[in-house]
């Protein structure tokens, strides 16, 4: 009988401890009337990635006397693209984009310390935004900035087949 008393006392301060009464709930937390607290989740900030540049033509002669330009773009660390099988850069992280004309055509192929970029038009190409570049960026990795990217071995050829001097390619 004993040990019985122990239970019943136990369980009768258990019942009074545990019962009713509002303690009060931290601030920003809510009670869901069982006298738990609820506290609001905040998700972090979304991480990036993949980050996008635009490659803008300057120094044409003209609005649309150019019919190619052919470059190299050196990639900085970080800056992640996508390719086939070949090492052709896939449309996902290269496409055209801006004031590219209907009949443009884009391709570029992995090379050694970035990609070969070729830009071709029959209609002829003018100044401004002609691509987009998306870059995959790893987890928790910054994105590189514009300022990253270098353009060499720039060749641009005029709706008359000829070199045409003057004509850059930025990343912007």
């Amino acid at each position: 009988m004993r040990f019985k008393s122990w239970v019943l006392l136990i369980f009768a301060f258990f019942l009074t401890a545990c019962g009713g009464g509002d303690a009060g709930t931290a601030p920003g937390a809510q009670s869901g009337g069982t006298g738990v607290e609820v506290t609001p989740v905040i998700p972090p900030p979304p991480v990036e990635s993949s980050k996008s540049y635009r490659l803008v033509l300057a120094g044409t002669e003209g609005a649309a006397a150019l019919k190619g330009v052919q470059l190299v773009l050196s990639l900085p660390p970080g800056a992640e693209l996508r390719y086939d099988s070949s090492q052709a850069v896939l449309a996902e992280s290269l496409s055209l984009s801006g004031l590219a004309p209907a009949d443009a055509f884009l391709a570029a192929q992995k090379t050694v310390g970035g990609i070969n970029v070729a830009l071709f038009s029959g209609a002829g190409l003018g100044p401004g935004e002609f691509a987009t570049l998306t870059c995959d960026l790893a987890p928790g990795a910054t994105a590189p900035s514009a300022a990253g990217f270098a353009v060499r071995d720039l060749v641009a050829v005029g709706l008359d087949d000829n070199l045409l001097p003057g004509v850059s390619v930025t990343v912007q």
